[in-house]
């Protein structure tokens, strides 16, 4: 029937039965996953990553270039989002000290 069984402990089905949650809609498939939600009136379009570690430390740092070591093209794009902006603010303030790749 075109129907699929969402794992009820993923992030997806979280969001969705979320009491705070309309407008719930999972891109899975695209070439950057991303759910699109109102939260509370407030629309979100949410990433995902997938990184290579069990769990994400409170230091990560998504503008180190290791993050991306062995993930998928997907993840890899997701994160493309963040890291560019991050560098466009950093160098458009001043305190961007990356050298050129």
């Amino acid at each position: 029937d075109g129907t699929s069984v969402r794992d009820p402990e993923s992030l997806a089905e979280r969001v969705r039965t979320h009491p705070d949650v309309t407008n719930f809609v999972p891109v899975e498939g695209a070439a950057v996953p991303i759910l699109t939600f109102d939260w509370e009136g407030v629309n979100i379009d949410l990433l995902f990553a997938r990184l290579n570690s069990t769990s994400v430390p409170p230091t990560l740092d998504i503008d180190n270039d290791s993050v991306l070591d062995g993930v998928d093209s997907a993840t890899e794009k997701s994160l493309n989002g963040p890291r560019v902006t991050n560098l466009i603010a950093a160098l458009v303030s001043g305190t961007g000290d990356r050298e050129a790749q």
